[in-house]
């Protein structure tokens, strides 16, 4: 969450926009406790596969 954030605030000219220095981290600003975010990602990572290589090999991968 932090590169998310620290991405949002990057200052580029090929960007729209980027979030301003005086709003709080993304966590805080959507309420969510780090501990608590970890502990969910956590268990939703172990439901899923990382797959890369052709869209054949990943339906080999996934069945």
């Amino acid at each position: 969450m932090h590169l998310v954030d620290w991405l949002g605030r990057a200052i580029r000219h090929d960007k729209r926009s980027a979030i301003s220095e005086q709003q709080p981290p993304l966590l805080e600003r959507l309420n969510i406790k780090q501990d608590e975010l970890l502990a969910y990602v956590s268990v939703k990572e172990k439901r899923f596969i990382d797959v890369m290589g052709t869209e054949n090999k990943m339906q080999k991968k996934t069945i």
